[in-house]
């Protein structure tokens, strides 16, 4: 089954705000983006590269083609099909919240799992592994929810969370409680004022994400200059259980980017859409 493409550019997992982001900052940097533009076959014409699409459109005239297809986990030599450790059918190893494959006594972490595949998160589920399996802490594991993750991209992206799509279909399932409110904020920094060349100028857009009465923060989403090193320590106050009050109350640093997400005052309404530079149309189904 294919996947819906949402806006062309960034996969579904990361919130529409870092999607359109992301986007708008990369023709705000002069790069031509082509969406929705299924390769079928790159063929040399006369020492340059010629890229054929399935829907019959061509790009000619390049030197080189990087071909971003992903990478699978190194599992065929393991001699697995010796044992009874179960794989999907891209070859991770399926294991459980312990780490524990289908046989007993071994187990697998990191991006072999296809977890959650970042270094730092491979670095603290074999410290929990080790914790529980030789340290003597019995319920020690790697919690893989409210993961901080940064994309260094430019400006970088910072997300820690669900995005507003998914609360919003944990809401319609019972699984979170209402009601849901997005704030949400789009600015240029500070640092850009003196700029004369708008075309200088990089945007900063940054979401929180709540839900219940409390206004509970489960998502926090931005891009922009110095998001990846913010992030850190709000997802500190995520995962401790911050909520929208909790943000009210701390004093703001001026001037920050940072700031932003300690002063936003008012919810953004279902019909009160930012418009992304990234293309004609640009509204989310919130309904």
């Amino acid at each position: 089954k294919k996947k819906k493409q949402r806006n062309g550019i960034i996969r579904n997992l990361f919130d529409r705000l870092v999607q359109c982001g992301v986007h708008e900052a990369l023709l705000h940097s002069g790069a031509d983006v082509i969406t929705g533009a299924d390769i079928a076959a790159i063929e040399k014409k006369e020492d340059l590269l010629l890229l054929k699409c399935q829907d019959k459109r061509e790009f000619k005239g390049y030197d080189c083609v990087i071909y971003a297809v992903g990478r699978g986990p190194l599992s065929t030599e393991l001699g697995l099909e010796h044992t009874s450790v179960k794989q999907d059918k891209r070859g991770f190893i399926i294991t459980n919240e312990w780490e524990e494959t289908h046989q007993k006594g071994i187990y697998a972490l990191g991006d072999v799992n296809n977890k959650v595949p970042l270094t730092p998160v491979a670095i603290r589920a074999g410290r929990k592994w080790a914790d529980r399996v030789f340290g003597s802490i019995k319920d020690a594991k790697m919690e893989y929810d409210l993961v901080p993750s940064v994309i260094f991209s430019h400006p970088p992206i910072g997300t820690i969370g669900l995005t507003e799509e998914h609360v919003r279909e944990q809401v319609k399932n019972k699984k979170l409680p209402e009601p849901i409110k997005i704030y949400e904020t789009h600015f240029r920094d500070l640092k850009y004022g003196m700029y004369s060349n708008q075309s200088e100028k990089v945007m900063t857009h940054m979401k929180l994400v709540c839900v219940g009465k409390e206004e509970k923060i489960v998502g926090l989403h931005m891009i922009g200059d110095g998001c990846d090193e913010s992030l850190q320590g709000f997802a500190v106050a995520i995962k401790m259980g911050a909520t929208k009050e909790d943000f009210d109350n701390i004093t703001a640093i001026h001037p920050t980017a940072a700031e932003e997400l300690v002063t936003i005052k008012v919810a953004r309404g279902d019909e009160d859409n930012y418009s992304y530079n990234c293309g004609p149309d640009q509204k989310v189904d919130l309904k």
